[in-house]
């Protein structure tokens, strides 16, 4: 009864926790496509898979019942081989059907939802691996538990004068330690005592000093607070401020100061500041002079190529500004989403991500039909589209190669964001399409040694095609105090008309 009992608990247990963690995947389900976690639900009752589960229980509690009742350790060796080999196929054929059955439900989930789904599905699986054997252990427990209480009174009586005695040997045995303890403590202890040193009231507090701890402690914190700074700043393994990418002999552009509070608000274009008088608008606009003049060639500047190392740096933030910094300057400027894994560009500019460029390179839609306009003069934009299962395959397409020499037709300036160096292979891919490129670091964030291999890549690949690096998200009060880098201070007032004055 206690084995059964055990097997059944942990039989519960298991029911339990894949049924809780099954109700917390649906409701998940449920808010991103109702309609889909009723196709799944419906899926689910599998009454092939129960069947097999049934057989396979059954044979397991009847195998640990016979090998239970034997004592003969070649009997149960022979009654183990026996049943081993009964359930061997029925245990294939369940994993067969159960990767078929999984494979089919997969086949039908959209990509952004397939994580979701295969975890419904394990937990879906173990309840109905578990819910047989619980039913079947149950059943074989009542059975026992009748038997149990139909056996004959002097049975009964005889297990409960073994209890008591059992119990009364424990009590003695506890009783026994606790003698010799206080035996040993009794022959340990000290008869005679006499007064070494007469105790005395001070009328007052011993200690602590605390003129002397405040003194040690600031003295203290001073000095800890210097060598901590000291040796964060020596072992820092991060781009802090400008001098990380001049020291080295990178070709720097500029940086971008600190925006407070961009990415907080949920209001559409808040990312956009080019056109503001804060002092990020005119570093960007300082940028954009910069890349007129890093390329001297005679071919035209058209297609800039802004990257990182690492993602979250805030590539796709500096490719929209300086997309409308452009776009403000009279030049017919497009930003171009070319990131089909994680997009940005719709969210910047609060559209709808599809159609987009997927949905062209697709040929699902006219490239006049994914080109929106920002709501700026001569700043149009074009997002990602469809999520694709091949997002590299369809960058390095000879599709992709076509539409961006079409559109070189129509803009002087094509702005193409794309994902990090380091995580994909679709910046490389541009990389090698686009007249120049810049690379994008975040003060505080990107590894110096991350950083300093890309742009090496980068410049073996095609120096004439790197324009830069920049340095993006640079809190410059913080690093360089109100008056900053170098000579040059800046110090911005706004009146009410919004023109902002420097000295």
């Amino acid at each position: 009864i206690s084995t059964y009992e055990a097997q059944k608990n942990n039989s519960e247990i298991e029911i339990k926790a894949a049924n809780n963690s099954l109700n917390i995947l649906n409701e998940e389900l449920k808010k991103i496509d109702p309609n889909f976690s009723s196709y799944i639900e419906s899926q689910l009752n599998t009454p092939y898979l129960a069947e097999i589960s049934k057989k396979i229980a059954d044979l397991e509690v009847n195998r640990d019942l016979e090998e239970a009742t034997l004592k003969d350790e070649s009997a149960k060796d022979k009654v183990l081989n026996s049943y081993n080999e009964k359930l061997a196929p029925l245990k294939k054929e369940y994993d067969e059907k159960s990767k078929s059955f999984r494979a089919g439900i997969l086949s039908k989930t959209p990509a952004e939802m397939q994580s979701l789904t295969e975890k419904i599905l394990d937990a879906s699986l173990t309840i109905s691996a578990s819910s047989p054997k619980y039913k079947l252990l149950s059943e074989k427990l009542g059975n026992y538990e009748n038997e149990f209480n139909n056996l004959p009174a002097n049975s009964i009586e005889l297990a409960k004068l073994e209890r008591a005695r059992k119990s009364s040997e424990k009590l003695y045995l506890i009783l026994e330690e606790k003698f010799q303890e206080a035996s040993i403590n009794e022959r340990t202890r000290i008869g005679i005592a006499s007064i070494l040193d007469p105790g005395t009231d001070n009328k007052g507090p011993v200690g602590p000093n605390r003129r002397n701890i405040i003194i040690f402690g600031i003295f203290s914190g001073l000095i800890l607070g210097f060598v901590y700074a000291l040796g964060r700043d020596f072992i820092s393994r991060k781009i802090k401020d400008p001098d990380d990418l001049e020291k080295p002999g990178l070709k720097f552009l500029t940086w971008i100061p600190s925006v407070e509070d961009l990415d907080k608000s949920t209001e559409p274009k808040k990312n956009l500041i080019m056109d503001s008088n804060i002092p990020a608008a005119e570093a960007f606009r300082a940028l954009r002079t910069r890349i007129r003049y890093s390329k001297l060639k005679k071919e035209p500047l058209k297609t800039i190529l802004v990257t990182s190392c690492l993602p979250f740096e805030g590539k796709s933030f500096i490719a929209a500004n300086l997309a409308g910094t452009f776009a403000l300057a009279g030049k017919r400027t497009l930003l171009l989403d070319c990131d089909l894994r994680k997009p940005t560009v719709h969210s910047i500019m609060g559209s709808e991500r599809i159609p987009g460029l997927s949905d062209l390179l697709h040929n699902k839609v006219n490239i006049k039909n994914i080109i929106r306009n920002a709501g700026i003069e001569n700043f149009d934009y074009i997002t990602s589209g469809t999520i694709p299962k091949n997002p590299s395959e369809l960058i390095g397409s000879e599709q992709m190669n076509f539409y961006l020499k079409e559109l070189e037709k129509i803009y002087e300036i094509i702005i193409l964001d794309c994902p990090a160096f380091l995580s994909v292979t679709e910046a490389e891919i541009l990389f090698n399409m686009v007249n120049g490129a810049i690379l994008v670091a975040r003060a505080g964030k990107t590894p110096k040694a991350a950083f300093q291999k890309v742009y090496n890549r980068l410049k073996e690949i095609n120096p004439n095609n790197l324009l830069g690096c920049l340095l993006n998200d640079f809190s410059v009060q913080k690093t360089f105090g109100r008056y900053y880098y170098g000579n040059y201070s800046y110090d911005y007032t706004y009146g009410s008309s919004g023109n902002g004055k420097s000295r």
